[in-house]
């Protein structure tokens, strides 16, 4: 049996690699590049932040997972990557480390100045970035806000003694607690404000320090032991290389910046336009656009809908009679025009204010669209056309609860039938989800309100912002 003492743990930083170690033949057949590829092809929006780094394996053993780091000689950034760890993961967990590692690029953790304690500032960092990665998608050893560490064992408590158990269930205790997307910042502040915490994740770091990973197994269950056979408790911590950060600074610091501040706003643009998101949540996006625009006008992503929606129309013309050709000739004309569906909510969400805000843009739309409205609660409603300056928003004829899936599947019929192009569902988004939709869809949030459920990676989310909220 262990004696009962800190050497009896170790954290996720040093345990990561362990947890996930490739065998000779996974290594061999690893190809960094066609993970890339495929990576291309499953998260658009990350791999064009990808695109801007230098790919380089790490043969030193210097780096034995995977990490970002910004280069102030070359003014350049790199991702080193370790084979053994990055051969043992499978296509989703390969899928969450890139991601990751494209968090901190865009979050600026590389380059910004140095929080100390750092390994507290490691922790927020991770916490920030992990918000947006599917959990199933993380390797094993990294911090999931929400996510409590794995509970212990009995076999594993009798290995640590009072003191080491209560520091792990406070940790998971307040990780656990934690709210998702956050920023780097405020999880550190978090982590901070309570001394005995960050004592906590201090003395784990150095109790870690004195385990060699070369004196760790992992045994037929999955499980960390020792190399006599004693249980090693996994403390979750940082799943990638952190080394060299916050070294940059003056002129190559402002240099390295802007280079990460264009290839976002130039990833931003691209996704926007194309509606290529990936699998960025959408309070991600929101953020996201916040950090290359001051705001953005949700009228512009109504308009892109539109855009998206248009379908184009052909018409005969005939060209006027003259002595070179008497006869005349036939020629076509096309236009593009698109006819939406507005599915407004009726149970008393949607104010006449939000509705004065849409209709004023829709006045300036509608030249390249047409529009018909359609109130609902958990029934569909009579449609009304859309007329420039002769439409008034009929009153309201419904009262009930709120269906989003009602709106849906008249959407869908709609849309089946070639009568609409795509539709909207204007409400304040406190709605259960509706089923996933093969045509145009979007939801028009009014002004103060925020969708309720994350939306398929098609939908569009138009945040509506100028209401009485906030006045």
């Amino acid at each position: 049996m262990a004696n009962k003492t800190d050497k009896g743990t170790a954290t996720g930083s040093d345990l990561t690699p362990l947890l996930n170690k490739a065998t000779p033949e996974q290594m061999k057949a690893f190809n960094m590049d066609r993970e890339l590829v495929r990576f291309m092809f499953d998260e658009a929006f990350y791999s064009h932040i990808l695109r801007h780094l230098s790919k380089i394996e790490d043969t030193t053993g210097q780096v034995p997972t995977a990490g970002v780091i910004a280069d102030k000689e070359k003014l350049a950034f790199k991702l080193y990557w370790n084979r053994g760890f990055c051969a043992a993961l499978t296509r989703d967990k390969m899928r969450g480390l890139l991601i990751h590692e494209c968090g901190h690029l865009i979050y600026e953790h590389t380059t910004k100045r140095r929080m100390e304690p750092h390994i507290v500032a490691n922790w927020a960092g991770d916490l920030a970035i992990n918000s947006t990665i599917k959990p199933e998608w993380l390797p094993e050893g990294g911090l999931i806000p929400g996510k409590a560490f794995k509970p212990l064992t009995a076999e594993e408590r009798k290995s640590m003694d009072e003191k080491r158990i209560a520091r792990y269930e406070r940790l998971s205790g307040l990780i656990a607690s934690l709210p998702t997307h956050k920023t780097q910042e405020w999880y550190f502040e978090r982590l901070m404000e309570d001394d005995q915490i960050r004592e906590d994740i201090e003395d784990e770091a150095k109790g870690a320090a004195s385990i060699k990973p070369e004196d760790l197994r992992v045994d037929e269950n999955g499980n960390l032991t020792d190399k006599d056979g004693n249980p090693v408790v996994v403390v979750p911590g940082t799943t990638d290389h952190h080394e060299g950060w916050g070294e940059v600074d003056g002129e190559a610091k402002d240099i390295l910046d802007q280079k990460v501040k264009d290839a976002l706003a130039e990833a931003v643009r691209k996704a926007d336009s194309n509606n290529q998101w990936g699998s960025v949540p959408h309070e991600t996006r929101s953020q996201l656009r916040k950090l290359v625009s001051k705001e953005v006008r949700w009228q512009d992503v109504l308009k892109r809908f539109i855009g998206f929606s248009q379908s184009t129309s052909r018409s005969t013309t005939w060209t006027r009679l003259n002595l070179r050709n008497p006869g005349g000739s036939t020629g076509a004309r096309k236009q593009l025009q698109a006819k939406i569906a507005i599915y407004v909510d009726q149970s008393g969400s949607v104010d006449d204010t939000s509705l004065s805000l849409l209709m004023g843009e829709l006045e300036q739309l509608s030249k390249r669209a047409d529009f018909v409205f359609y109130p609902f609660d958990t029934q569909v409603g009579e449609g009304v056309e859309f007329r420039r300056r002769r439409f008034k928003m009929p009153a309201r004829t419904r009262c009930g609860g709120t269906d989003f899936q009602a709106a849906a599947n008249h959407g869908d019929e709609q849309c089946r039938k070639g009568a609409v192009n795509g539709y909207l569902i204007l409400s304040d988004g406190e709605c259960y989800k509706p089923k996933p939709s093969r045509y145009r869809r979007g939801y028009l949030i009014v002004p103060g309100r925020k969708l309720y459920f994350e939306p398929d990676a098609k939908d569009f989310v138009i945040q509506m912002t100028g209401g009485k909220e906030e006045n």
